[in-house]
Parts: structure tokens; C-alpha cells; sequence
């Protein structure tokens, strides 16, 4: 039987969907926690997932989130056939790109290079092949066919308002990094207008800014269990978090059970005990794609990683004897 696969390009690697809850926001791995004072709160559904939006006070903030959410869609979506990132994907040279498309390139390339190639935005192709993502295939695919995929991060280059590739073969998906990207959007457009408190969700992904009337955000960040919600810890959050993991996308099949988290150095899911990875930063983008980065590196490596740049990690590893935690000491 197969497990849960992602519905959309933006989630392949999210295990919950957020979820309101007796007035509890669930987010992905996070929730606020405690009785809410005044705030304007929005829900809906933007990206292939769910967002929540929290701003203290009666403010109209409506048409700022929802124009900005939309405009990171409109770029970055792999569903959308006239999206900015589905033009470049169709194309075979360079491109003119916005400036805010060129952001996320830059900072998904920046990690590709400080990962070693842990992280990749070209290896949608291999995440397909191995049952996942918009173009899941339904066998486990044969050496030759993987050797087939034509992909790399080295293979693209971005320049002043522009993207090229070096083989028009090369697809790019901003699958891992664009939620976050489209979080710090509304954020930034938050502060702009001076509402210097609130929280942003989006389909896993959360930044806070300010205080919550006073007392810190506490967000809690779950323990991996396929039955249920357990809080593991919290977390008084200023800044943005966000967490990837291996136990709700997966597959299971004849061959065994394979993770959707696709090592781009192998062409393989990976095989190690990795159950999740949180990391902290004030950039939900680079929170967004480090987590991804280090959930293919694995414990050993992504932590060894994660101490040389100093990133706040926190990483549940799963071992005979249940889920042993590890953190970074920037944690």
C-alpha cells in the first residue's frame, strides 16, 4: 500500500497540512499555544496548502496577504502552466526573470553550494521517478532510467534579472524554498505598514515578529507520530522556523518503504533515521531550504554541517530505541 503522496509542488516534503483546531493553530509541525487576545486572523488556502495569518489589533491587512501570496504563486508555481518558473522550465536558454524569483534562486543556489549538493531545485525529475510530486511514477525506477535524468544545480546560473540553464533538459522546481520565500513576502509587507506583531503560517512553514500582546510567540514543534499530534518541545520564537521530515510523505510498495526525500548526490531516497529536522532563522526562506538540505544529509552529517555554519537545528533521529533528540549549540 502506498503512503500519502504530495498533492501539489509546494508540498513534497510537508507531512501535515495545517488544520484549525479548537482554536488552536496547527501548523504543519508548529502551533501557537495559550488563549489569544485581540488579533485579526486570517485563514484560506493559497500554494497548493493552507495559511494562517495572526496581526495584533483590528487592522485590515487582507489585500496585502492575498495579493502577496498571489504574486509569489503567479512566479513560482510548477501547476501553473503561465507561471514565471513554467516558462523557464519550457524554454531552453535564458530568461528574464522578476526580481523577486531572482531572490529565491540566489538563496536556493547559496545553499546548493554550502550543502554540497545536499540541496538541489533541479531534482524534481528523480523525486517523480521515485513515486512523488507532480509527475509521481508508479514503479521504482531502473538504474538506467535514473541515470537518464538530466539535472544539477551547477547547471543553472542567475544574473541580473535573469535565469539561464545549460541544458534545456533542466527543470527547476522551487518546491522546497518557495513557501518560506512566499512567508517572509507577507511578513515583510506586515512591517512595512508598521504591524510589527504577528505570525505568518504557510503550509507548515511560520515567522513571528513582535510579541504576542506582550508575551512571546511559543510555537511547538512536534513529535513525529503517524497517529497523532505530540507536542515534543516549545519554542519562544522571534524570527522564522521551519521543520522537514521523512513519516507522513512516503511510499511503501513490494520494495519496502522509501522516504520522498530524494538524495540528489545518489539519485536515491535517502536510507538513514532522519525523522525531522527544525531550524531556526530569521529568513523562513533560508529556514525553508536548510531543513531540506540537512534532511538528506542525514544526523551525523547534516548536524557536523549545521555546527560549522552555525544554524539552529533541532533533529529527531529515529533509532531502535525511539526518537533520540539532537541540537545544534545555536539551538
Amino acid at each position: 500500500m502506498a503512503g500519502p503522496r504530495a498533492a501539489n509542488p509546494y508540498s513534497l516534503r510537508r507531512f501535515i497540512l495545517p488544520a484549525l483546531f479548537l482554536g488552536v493553530v496547527f501548523a504543519g509541525y508548529f502551533r501557537t499555544l495559550d488563549e489569544d487576545p485581540v488579533f485579526t486572523e486570517l485563514s484560506g488556502e493559497s500554494m497548493g496548502t493552507t495559511f494562517s495569518v495572526k496581526v495584533l489589533g483590528d487592522v485590515q491587512v487582507e489585500q496585502l496577504v492575498a495579493e502577496r501570496l498571489t504574486r509569489v504563486d503567479d512566479l513560482m508555481s510548477t501547476w501553473k502552466a503561465d507561471s514565471e518558473l513554467s516558462r523557464f522550465n519550457a524554454g531552453s536558454g535564458e530568461m528574464a526573470i522578476d526580481p523577486l524569483t531572482e531572490r529565491v534562486f540566489r538563496a536556493a543556489l547559496g545553499i546548493s553550494e554550502q550543502s554540497g549538493g545536499a540541496f538541489d531545485v533541479t531534482v524534481g525529475p528523480l523525486v517523480g521517478l521515485w513515486g512523488f510530486g507532480v509527475e509521481a511514477q508508479d514503479q521504482v525506477p531502473d538504474e538506467e532510467a535514473l541515470e537518464a535524468v538530466i539535472f544539477g544545480w551547477r547547471l543553472l546560473e542567475v544574473g541580473e534579472g535573469t535565469l539561464s540553464k545549460s541544458d534545456p533538459a533542466v527543470q527547476a522546481d522551487l518546491s522546497a524554498i518557495a513557501k518560506g520565500f512566499a512567508v517572509d513576502y507577507v511578513a515583510e509587507g506586515l512591517v512595512g505598514q508598521d504591524y510589527g506583531d504577528f505570525m505568518v503560517e504557510l503550509g507548515g512553514e511560520v515567522r513571528t515578529g513582535g510579541s504576542r500582546a506582550g508575551q512571546p510567540w511559543r510555537i511547538a514543534v512536534e513529535r513525529p507520530d503517524a497517529e497523532g499530534r505530540v507536542v515534543h518541545t516549545v519554542v519562544e520564537l522571534d524570527g522564522a522556523m521551519a521543520t522537514s521530515g521523512d513519516y507522513r510523505q512516503f511510499v511503501e510498495d513490494e520494495s519496502g518503504r522509501r522516504s520522498h526525500t530524494i538524495d540528489p548526490r545518489t539519485r536515491r531516497p535517502v536510507e538513514h533515521g532522519l525523522a525531522s529536522v527544525s531550524v531556526r532563522s530569521p529568513s523562513c526562506m533560508l529556514a525553508d531550504g536548510w531543513a531540506t538540505a540537512l534532511s538528506v544529509l542525514g544526523a551525523e552529517e547534516g548536524l557536523a554541517l549545521a555546527e560549522e555554519r552555525g544554524l539552529p537545528v533541532l533533529m529527531l533521529d529515529r533509532t531502535e530505541a525511539g526518537f533520540e533528540e539532537k541540537r545544534s549549540a545555536a539551538w
